[in-house]
């Protein structure tokens, strides 16, 4: 595997985690770029899986700094979320190891992927304590 990641397993329904996550995006501070259905697009060809969705997103900022310091660091953006159902009130996403997945560009992007590393977390934190009252 490329790049490895990490899951984060909530006791609540799909599309309450869902809504969540692009809430959590968008409050801080990135674009959410695309919104992919894999289990629509599964089904338009005869497969069946629970619920799923691909969140990508990024921030200009961020991609500008990539493109000034290591263009080709370029390549690992946008950023992606995957929700998974596992059951009617269990949930869970896997997103990225950012320091894993910016390994072998210039030492330029250190910085950057520091900061990235922080924002993915207050993203994920955000969805945490939406859940936590």
């Amino acid at each position: 595997m490329k790049n490895a990641y990490h899951t984060l397993l909530l006791d609540h329904p799909f599309e309450t985690v869902t809504a969540a996550a692009k809430t959590a995006i968008t409050d801080n501070g990135w674009l959410l770029l695309h919104e992919i259905n894999p289990r629509q697009i599964l089904a338009g060809h005869g497969y069946h899986v629970p619920n799923a969705r691909q969140l990508f997103f990024f921030h200009p900022s961020y991609l500008y700094a990539l493109w000034q310091q290591d263009a080709a660091a370029v390549t690992e953006a946008p950023l992606k979320l995957l929700i998974q159902e596992m059951s009617p009130q269990q949930t869970c996403i896997r997103y990225i190891n950012i320091d894993h997945h910016f390994q072998g560009y210039t030492e330029n992007i250190s910085p950057i992927v520091s900061s990235i590393r922080e924002q993915q977390a207050r993203v994920l934190a955000q969805v945490q304590a939406t859940f936590s009252s």
